[in-house]
């Protein structure tokens, strides 16, 4: 519908990625980790209140630049184009209920 993609996500508090970390992610089938909408999610599911994140990508859990370098190079083009699909999710919401196409994005 938005040409987005979707999966599961994992959450931690730290830009690294410890083997650990990796190791959780593969064994759930996580295709992002990402630290911030996690805690809003997780309230939002307790209290039964339909909940999308819309997330820009910025750097590669297993790129071969560091973490701050990749992050740095992409900021612009993902905020870029997290602006563009925010907009065409925000029609979106406007046309029907979440619960509705949340799942086919």
């Amino acid at each position: 519908m938005a040409g987005l993609k979707t999966g599961v996500v994992s959450t931690s508090d730290s830009l690294d990625n410890s083997p650990q970390d990796m190791e959780l992610m593969l064994s759930e089938g996580a295709v992002v980790k990402e630290m911030e909408a996690a805690a809003v999610a997780w309230v939002c599911k307790q209290l039964q209140i339909p909940f999308v994140a819309l997330k820009g990508v910025t750097d590669l859990v297993d790129g071969e630049e560091t973490t701050r370098e990749e992050f740095e190079s992409n900021l612009t083009a993902a905020a870029q184009a997290l602006e563009e699909k925010l907009v065409i999710v925000l029609e979106l919401l406007q046309q029907q209920p979440l619960s509705r196409w949340a799942k086919k994005l």
